[in-house]
């Protein structure tokens, strides 16, 4: 019998051991066809080399000239997919991301069963300790409820969004560590926002699935494991923090068309979060020098 055909996008930037430990657990799923394209974004650190060493002609290296941010360095990967192989489905996910060797097959089985889901999603499993934290978010946002994620309360009030782990579920929006789509539907909604850098990208993908009658489904049967923040930890946190809030903005104003005074009302709440996060590292003079030219 045929298997399944999904492409598989993962966007690497410097230091190989995360990448190489996500691409190791994808070699033991075979109960699908994966056509697994590592996209390196701009490394300097010749971890892009190692990658190639190590896997040879099973990963399709894609190697762009500098670090594109999220969005438009997992969109190169994705047009690459779409003109080689055109899978049925597309599976991007982040380097410090490992899998089951069973993840694929219940993603794709939810995806086939509702013709209006576009994106399918794991549970995610936090490593070393392996907790359910990194929860779907069930209902579309408004101010009340974003200021509750947005901040350390969403890990008290995730407590009581309910979900049946037992089948999968239709949900609003799901973490951005692991996404499965199907390609045509992806397509549709034209990938990725890429006027974001990094942050905000599941909330926008949910954004352009609503506005084109498209869906969401958490499927607890497929799980896989993250290393949270190990991806972008390599940036400075000043640098993360202003480049998070810079998508923020962008998001809040041409997807969910929050007001003025409720974004001034967000960025006051992110702005004590942050710079109690960026205070103790010495670096809260240089975000403030960043973010002094990013508007309300």
């Amino acid at each position: 019998m045929t298997k399944t055909l999904v492409g598989v996008v993962i966007l690497h930037w410097n230091g190989a051991a995360d990448t190489i430990e996500c691409l190791a657990s994808l070699s033991l799923v075979n109960d699908v066809d994966l056509k697994i394209i590592v996209v390196d974004n701009g490394s300097t650190d010749g971890s892009a080399a190692q990658i190639k060493e190590r896997f040879g002609d099973r990963v399709d290296l894609l190697l762009l000239p500098q670090n594109l941010g999220f969005a438009r360095g997992n969109n190169a990967g994705i047009r690459y997919a779409c003109e080689q192989a055109r899978p049925e489905y597309l599976i991007v996910m982040n380097n410090d991301v490992t899998v089951t060797p069973d993840f694929a097959r219940p993603l794709l089985a939810a995806l086939a069963s509702d013709p209006a889901a576009a994106l399918a999603a794991p549970m995610i499993l936090d490593l070393p300790r392996k907790i359910f934290w990194q929860r779907p978010i069930v209902q579309r946002f408004n101010l009340l409820t974003y200021l509750c994620w947005a901040t350390p309360l969403y890990r008290w009030t995730s407590r009581f969004i309910r979900l049946d782990l037992r089948q999968s579920s239709r949900v609003y929006a799901v973490p951005g560590s692991c996404f499965c789509f199907r390609r045509n539907h992806l397509e549709k909604i034209d990938f990725f926002d890429e006027r974001t850098f990094l942050g905000s990208e599941e909330y926008i993908i949910a954004e352009k699935l609503r506005q084109t009658g498209l869906g969401t489904v958490f499927v607890p049967a497929s799980v896989v494991y993250h290393r949270v923040g190990r991806a972008t930890d390599k940036l400075a946190a000043a640098v993360k923090a202003a480049a998070f809030l810079r998508s923020e903005r962008y998001c809040l104003i041409e997807y969910f068309r929050f007001s003025f005074p409720a974004r001034l009302l967000i960025r006051a709440w992110r702005s004590i979060l942050y710079a109690g996060q960026l205070l103790p590292r010495g670096e809260l003079k240089e975000w403030l020098k960043i973010v002094g030219g990013v508007p309300v």
